[in-house]
């Protein structure tokens, strides 16, 4: 059964951030599909028996952590991610 997850996440701010972001989730077992939104810093995530910890540990690895969970540290993070995705 296909199911959407959606995230509201920190940091994002570019295309950079957006190809980073969704390059890092299509690895993610069961994710068929990737949709951000740079204005509502919000993604959608279509797929199989996605696991939200999953993408969770993803975006906070990468510097985008939910909305409420910034820190320094993740902002330094974003901006590496960011520039790696451009």
């Amino acid at each position: 059964m296909t199911t959407t997850e959606t995230f509201y996440a920190e940091n994002i701010r570019c295309s950079g951030c957006i190809n980073t972001i969704q390059a890092a989730l299509y690895k993610i077992p069961g994710v068929q599909a990737v949709q951000v939104s740079l204005t509502e810093k919000k993604i959608l995530i279509l797929g199989i028996a996605v696991r939200r910890d999953l993408i969770t540990k993803a975006l906070n690895k990468m510097g985008y952590p939910e909305s409420g969970h910034n820190s320094m540290f993740r902002k330094v993070v974003s901006l590496v991610s960011c520039s790696a995705g451009k």
